[in-house]
């Protein structure tokens, strides 16, 4: 790689493509901090690592053997935590790292016992709302249509209330909203317009 990329940069790259062992001694201080919960929101492949920021503002999900067992097993990298915190090291490279915890609604649920992250989902700084139960296109490069049959959209009130969860979580609030995941069927884009603009009231 170009000499004009840092260490941490270069990490990132290196990270992006092979991920990272979880050495014993960040093992157990991450286990401090969740609590036996989950490490990381996995919720997609591109959610599913540990989401790290590392020097010069480097964020990046990085994957782990746990999120990512098809992968990562014999990669180089450590994700590290020593006397200063957490860090990053392999492949003549290091950068210290800290620790992005995921949002304590995790697992949680709504006033109707369905999961949050049915309807909500927090990623860094983000948090995306998905309104419809499936999908109404069948495109084959996306697993939604396969994972849930396509039923319209989902109940605006329980939108709502999962909304006001993600941004007040004490752990990770949210700071902007994503509306998507899944496109309406022409007899529900009016009520994909009402949601929009009940979310936006």
């Amino acid at each position: 790689m170009s000499a004009s990329f840092t260490p941490a940069q270069q990490l990132k790259f290196s990270l992006l493509a092979d991920g990272a062992v979880i050495s014993p001694s960040a093992q157990s201080a991450l286990d401090d901090i969740v609590h036996g919960g989950e490490l990381s929101p996995a919720d997609y492949a591109s959610t599913s690592g540990l989401i790290i920021r590392m020097e010069d503002d480097v964020w990046v999900n990085m994957p782990v053997e746990r999120y990512n067992p098809n992968f990562v097993p014999g990669t180089t990298l450590v994700f590290d935590h020593g006397s200063d915190g957490f860090f990053v090291h392999g492949r003549g490279f290091e950068s210290s790292a800290s620790y992005w915890v995921p949002p304590s609604y995790l697992g949680g649920t709504t006033s109707t016992g369905r999961p949050l992250n049915n309807y909500v989902f927090t990623h860094g700084d983000r948090v995306r709302l998905s309104p419809t139960i499936g999908c109404a296109m069948v495109c084959d490069f996306c697993n939604i249509p396969f994972d849930d049959r396509y039923a319209g959209l989902k109940p605006v009130e329980i939108m709502l209330e999962s909304v006001r969860t993600a941004l007040g979580d004490e752990l990770q609030p949210g700071r902007h909203l994503l509306i998507s995941g899944g496109t309406p069927g022409p007899p529900h884009v009016p009520a994909m317009r009402e949601a929009y603009e009940a979310v936006l009231q």
